[in-house]
């Protein structure tokens, strides 16, 4: 049973919305020096120096959620059995970006219904296709 602290893990990305992905990921591309990569015609990864924004179809201003990777996968087990044992409820987080046994938990520290949605995945590991696959 691990902690967050104790299990190492670390913020991957940052998830937002747009009613124009494509046009909000050229603006951080040129703002911030990141590059582009497309997932599909709704989502794109921007990828920079120790950073990494996710830009998907929908409300414009909205954070879709706050992106956790776990170093090793024993850690990742640790800490899930960590969130179990505190009786916090775990879903399953389906994702082209991450393997399977991906989850993620409701944030229980706010009582606004805007930030009752963000969600924290704690991750293990991305899966094993390059960013050069989704390169634009």
């Amino acid at each position: 049973m691990l902690t967050a602290v104790q299990a190492d893990l670390y913020l991957h990305h940052l998830e937002i919305q747009s009613n124009n992905p494509l046009g909000l990921a050229k603006f951080y591309s040129s703002v911030m020096s990141m590059e582009i990569y497309k997932l599909n015609n709704k989502k794109f990864i921007c990828n920079g120096p120790s950073r990494k924004i996710i830009i998907t179809q929908g409300n414009n201003k909205t954070l879709s959620h706050v992106g956790m990777v776990c170093r090793s996968e024993r850690n990742l087990i640790g800490f899930k059995s960590f969130l179990v044992q505190n009786q916090v409820q775990i879903k399953e987080f389906n994702s082209e970006i991450y393997k399977a046994g991906s989850f993620s938990i409701l944030n229980p520290y706010y009582d606004k219904p805007q930030f009752q949605k963000i969600f924290y995945l704690y991750i293990s590991q991305l899966i094993s296709r390059s960013l050069t696959d989704w390169h634009i």
